[in-house]
C-alpha cells in the first residue's frame, strides 16, 4: 500500500515481481500522481518519505498506472534493506510505501 501523509486521502498500490534477473514494479495511484521513484530509505510513521540515499526513477504514471523494469535486481534485495517507493505530483499529497511491506508477485517464467 502506498499511503499519503497521516493516511489522510487517496492511497495507491505497488506490486513487485521477479522476472528473471529483473524486477518489474507496477504502480496504481490517483491519476494526478505523475512521477515515482524507488529510493534508499523508509517512510516515516506519518507516511512521509525519509530518503537516505539516491533515488531510481520509475516510469511516469499515465491514467493512474505505470510499469517499470529494473534490470539486474532482485525483489529480495530491495525488501531486505530499507527502500521505499514514492509517487508524487498533481494536486494530492505524495504517496509512500516501504518496499518490505509491499506485495511481491510470484515469479513469472
Amino acid at each position: 500500500m502506498l499511503n499519503p501523509p497521516n493516511k489522510q486521502g487517496p492511497t495507491g498500490s505497488a506490486q513487485l515481481a521477479q522476472q528473471g534477473d529483473n524486477v518489474v514494479i507496477t504502480l496504481h495511484a490517483p491519476s494526478d500522481e505523475t512521477t515515482a521513484a524507488v529510493f534508499s530509505g523508509t517512510c516515516t510513521p506519518n507516511g512521509k518519505p525519509q530518503a537516505t540515499g539516491p533515488a531510481t526513477p520509475l516510469q511516469r504514471l499515465a491514467n493512474g498506472t505505470s510499469q517499470t523494469t529494473l534490470p539486474h535486481m532482485k525483489v529480495t534485495d530491495l525488501a531486505s534493506t530499507p527502500h521505499a517507493i514514492v509517487v508524487q505530483g498533481g494536486n494530492v499529497a505524495p504517496l509512500c510505501g516501504d518496499v518490505s511491506t509491499l506485495t511481491a508477485a510470484p515469479p513469472k517464467p
